[in-house]
């Protein structure tokens, strides 16, 4: 899977982003919401997830409670308001609950070390109400750990190439990979300070993380800010988009032909010779088959 995320800024920009993605055979678009506690300009609408799901084929995966910057004040604030961003979640899963399009984020950029326990808690609360919804959890510098999920999630990290290698950012998928966990970064990008900051070179690199991410099964979203803020700079500096992410479906056999000999008129094989026939239902025996045949028939003329 491949996409975009960010935030929208109403509800006429989602046709813009939604024509560029299919343009790119995109599918999958990441749309985040300040969280119910915070006074940000881009507080939660459902409406934007409905045009999403009612216009597009994409996968949607909502960023509920979208913490940020990465400091442990943010964390703070979440742990403080940890049974609102539950049932902020559960909002969005009383409406799409069990729709397979719709993958939950929990938290964004969450630095504290109970990251993990903190998201076994909410998806142990999420599955006990029933959703079979696939979730999506993106962590920070904590070790990679596999969560107790008996339906599918997805982990993922944040990989921005002004401080990051393409070398880097791949030790750490195959880290992931190795201990069995699905992958979707829910935000890559050439620079964590939007397109004022990108270069050839940092372009470059996230172009080479997402072919090889494209070969290896790792899905990602390309973090656009608000609407298609980097877009027109990625275009500029000659951002390559690369595959789906999903690993190919592996081929269709090839059915084995059948060969059905139609009967012939007036032919009466006697029963103690049909054992005869055995060894000619192949279609390398068909021609010696069908001289037996006559052969029998003119023994009992």
């Amino acid at each position: 899977m491949i996409g975009l995320s960010g935030y929208f800024s109403a509800e006429g920009a989602i046709s813009n982003t939604v024509n560029t993605m299919n343009g790119q055979g995109m599918n999958v678009y990441r749309v985040s919401f300040n969280p119910s506690w915070s006074s940000g300009p881009h507080p939660f609408r459902m409406s934007y997830i409905d045009n999403l799901i009612d216009n597009t084929n994409f996968t949607v995966i909502v960023d509920r409670n979208h913490i940020y910057p990465p400091q442990e004040s943010g964390a703070s604030a979440f742990r403080s308001n940890f049974t609102r961003a539950n049932s902020d979640i559960n909002e969005v899963l009383s409406k799409y609950g069990n729709n397979p399009r719709v993958w939950i984020e929990l938290v964004n950029e969450y630095v504290s070390s109970d990251f993990y326990s903190r998201m076994q808690t909410m998806t142990d609360n999420i599955r006990d109400q029933g959703y079979r919804n696939n979730l999506v959890y993106n962590k920070w510098n904590q070790n990679w750990t596999k969560l107790d999920d008996p339906y599918l999630s997805y982990q993922g990290y944040h990989f921005y190439f002004n401080s990051w290698s393409p070398s880097g950012a791949i030790t750490q998928m195959q880290q992931a990979k190795a201990k069995g966990i699905s992958l979707i970064n829910t935000e890559v990008g050439a620079s964590y300070n939007e397109a004022s900051d990108f270069t050839s070179s940092t372009v470059k690199e996230l172009s080479d993380f997402l072919a090889w991410c494209a070969e290896n099964g790792v899905s990602n979203t390309i973090w656009m800010n608000e609407n298609l803020n980097n877009w027109s700079t990625y275009l500029r500096l000659g951002l390559k988009i690369s595959g789906s992410g999903e690993p190919p479906p592996p081929p269709t056999p090839t059915p084995t032909p059948t060969i059905t000999l139609a009967p012939v008129s007036g032919l009466v094989i006697p029963t103690n010779k049909v054992e005869i026939l055995t060894p000619y239902l192949t279609l390398a025996g068909l021609i010696a088959a069908v001289s037996t045949i006559y052969v029998i028939k003119k023994r009992n003329d």
